[in-house]
């Protein structure tokens, strides 16, 4: 499942927004996109930190098209680098990558946001970490079927529960609500049938959050902060009618699409 968790672990290695579209074609053949931002204010955080601390902290390099490229054969067999761009605005530094694939039943997708920033993204492979995987049959329609990571798994975040104050709960509130993450499927075609939560004419939603419209409610934050990592299916429990908020709960997502 896709979820961003509520944690300092987002508020120091993430203050960023990313998106992520899985192109389909009617073949199975495809493309997956996914864009990142960070801040400046984060990129200014770890240009501190590693000053103070004698280059022990590095700053992250968010933009490594060499880590790019070695990330498309842990995505899947046939998988192939397409092309990366340099993201520089008034918002901060980042990056879009495309990776393009022959045969999304050879995909697997990785349903964390950002973690194409990390320098050993490929160490994580096969550590206790889930995939969104695909079984797809061309027809008319075209058949897919998207299976998802469990809905009831916790969030391994650390647990803020109990150490976080109103003043921590506030600096957290403010760090993340420029956060926003989503994941979406887009078919070639129009969508025939599905029992996906979140869709339009040709595409489905897996995930967004905007943390900007969770954030609004002060005393709504503090309560998600206060029940510790969370489970998808927990969180969206507990931000029923959110705008912005999208979460799949499926163990299975089927789309059929011609």
């Amino acid at each position: 499942m896709v979820c961003i968790g509520f944690s300092a672990l987002f508020f120091l290695a993430g203050c960023l927004q990313e998106e992520k579209i899985l192109k389909l074609n009617a073949d199975g053949s495809g493309t997956i996109e996914e864009r990142v931002v960070r801040s400046k204010e984060m990129a200014a955080f770890y240009q501190q930190m590693s000053a103070q601390s004698q280059g022990v902290i590095s700053t992250p390099d968010i933009f490594n098209e060499s880590r790019f490229k070695a990330a498309a054969t842990e995505i899947g067999h046939g998988v192939t680098f397409v092309s990366a761009k340099n993201l520089k605005g008034e918002k901060g530094d980042g990056f879009a990558v495309v990776y393009a694939f022959s045969d999304i039943n050879k995909v697997k997708l990785d349903p964390n946001p950002g973690d194409l920033m990390s320098a050993d993204s490929s160490a994580k492979i096969g550590q206790d970490k889930e995939f969104i995987t695909f079984r797809f049959t061309k027809g008319k329609p075209s058949e897919l079927h998207v299976s998802l990571p469990s809905a009831d798994k916790k969030s391994k975040d650390i647990d803020l529960s109990k150490q976080a104050d109103d003043q921590l709960i506030q600096a957290l509130r403010e760090g993340m609500k420029d956060m926003r993450s989503s994941l979406r499927i887009e078919v070639a075609g129009a969508i025939r049938e599905t029992n996906a939560e979140y869709h339009g004419n040709s595409w489905v939603t897996l995930s967004e959050m905007d943390m900007k419209k969770i954030t609004a409610n002060p005393e709504r934050f503090k309560a998600l902060i206060k029940a510790g990592p969370l489970s998808p299916r927990s969180t969206k429990a507990m931000l029923p009618g959110v705008d912005g908020v999208e979460i799949e709960i499926a163990p299975e997502v089927t789309i059929k699409f011609q």
